[in-house]
């Protein structure tokens, strides 16, 4: 009877955020987080040294130390209890553009202060500090400084869980004050040499409890906030804060379509396209609407379209776009030359190679000036050889590529692709 209860037993309940405050108050006491610790503190020992060294070691401590508190708070996000075993990257992308972020905040502060006074700027800084955490999740869990600086995040956040927000912001204000009244206490009474291990210690056991703390309030949120914990079904995740724009613009299309006014839905889908990331519904709204507009704008919003599913990864869509537009005009190509070469390379990678043969030669009609025109033309003849059969075809292909004064290696490439091909006929 016991195995026959503990094989159904329900799991554990999940502890409400207010429960767990306890627990990561001593989460620094875990023997992980005090090795990291110890460990920083140490290599902070080189900061002490003067000149250039010192200021290299100190920023080298300061990205390991953010590397490692940044995992700290992916994993309280995914409900993970358990410190990380070894410090994050140090060139971990998120701790790289928060770097990018306190120069901003930085530069905004000390141009306050210089046109406004000391009053707006201290306002600043409290604004600051009261949206910084919104910072460190977002970049800490997407890794995207334009979604942490979006207002949309902050406001989002702030809609959903001000309460425990509120919390969390007081308890980092008393952590960061803890640390700094040691480091002050610790540089102005004791030497380099003790002074550097011990305040950095203290900072570093405040930071990763800082982070532990905004883990565990995401976690415990998370459906409130659209965050999809690892091993969370699908379908308790909420909308994005871009996602949820997405839904209210398309609302608004839906009215202005049910009112008749066509254009003005498609204008205002144009708009969002070029001024905001959009997801992949607004551009198949788009793509609906522009079916029986002209030529022109229907092929610009498929260059838009196939970077937008390039950039999200969907390889194999943005191939059946860029199929689809050829189709309409073979002379069709995205805006940027690098992306046309992305997207031959991807055809040829899945076999799809007359796609990338009509690429090519859509390339090479639209940039005859381009450095890589060679390298185009030398692609090109080789497929139209081999799928066509068409040696004349290949020939001025290849008389293309050389009339463009290639590099010698590509040029040797080129002649000896020419000399495999039949003679010309008269």
């Amino acid at each position: 009877m016991q195995h026959h209860r503990s094989a159904h037993s329900t799991p554990p309940r999940e502890l409400p955020f207010w429960e767990q405050l306890p627990q990561v108050l001593l989460y620094p006491l875990h023997a992980s987080v005090l090795l990291a610790s110890s460990a920083l503190a140490l290599f902070s020992l080189l900061a002490a040294l003067p000149g250039l060294v010192g200021t290299i070691m100190l920023g080298i401590t300061w990205l390991a130390t953010y590397g490692y508190g940044f995992e700290v708070l992916r994993r309280a996000a995914h409900g993970n209890p358990a410190p990380p075993e070894h410090p994050g990257e140090l060139l971990d992308g998120g701790v790289l553009r928060l770097v990018a972020l306190m120069a901003l905040c930085l530069a905004s502060v000390v141009w306050c202060g210089q046109l406004f006074g000391p009053w707006a700027t201290l306002a600043l800084i409290v604004v600051l500090f009261v949206l910084h955490p919104v910072w460190l999740i977002s970049l800490a869990l997407d890794g995207s400084l334009r979604q942490a600086l979006n207002p949309a995040t902050a406001v989002f956040t702030l809609q959903r869980i001000a309460g425990p927000y509120a919390v969390a912001l007081l308890m980092i204000a008393v952590l960061q004050l803890a640390a700094l009244m040691l480091f002050g206490l610790a540089h102005r009474g004791l030497p380099a040499a003790l002074a550097w291990p011990l305040s950095t210690f203290g900072y570093a056991m405040a930071l990763f409890t800082s982070f532990r703390l905004l883990g565990v309030m995401v976690h415990s949120y998370r459906h409130a906030l659209g965050f999809q914990a690892q091993g969370a079904p699908a379908e308790q995740r909420l909308p994005s804060p871009g996602e949820r724009a997405d839904q209210a613009l398309l609302a608004r299309v839906e009215r202005l379509q049910h009112d008749g006014r066509e254009q003005t839905a498609r204008l205002l889908l144009e708009q969002a396209v070029r001024t905001a990331a959009v997801g992949e519904e607004v551009h198949a709204r788009l793509h609906a609407l522009l079916a029986e507009a002209p030529l022109a704008q229907r092929q610009a919003h498929a260059g838009q379209w196939l970077l937008h599913r390039l950039q999200q990864g969907q390889t194999s869509q943005a191939l059946a776009l860029w199929r689809s537009a050829l189709a309409e005009d073979p002379g069709f190509t995205p805006a940027l030359a690098d992306t046309g070469e992305q997207l031959v390379h991807a055809a040829l990678a899945r076999s799809q190679r007359q796609l990338a043969h009509d690429g090519l030669r859509a390339l090479l009609q639209r940039w005859p000036q381009s450095p890589r025109l060679a390298g185009w033309a030398l692609q090109a003849a080789l497929l139209t050889a081999d799928l066509h059969g068409d040696a004349d075809g290949a020939r001025q292909l290849i008389a293309q590529g050389l009339a463009s004064a290639p590099e010698p290696e590509l040029s040797r490439r080129l002649q000896a692709a020419l000399a495999t091909l039949p003679p010309a006929t008269s």
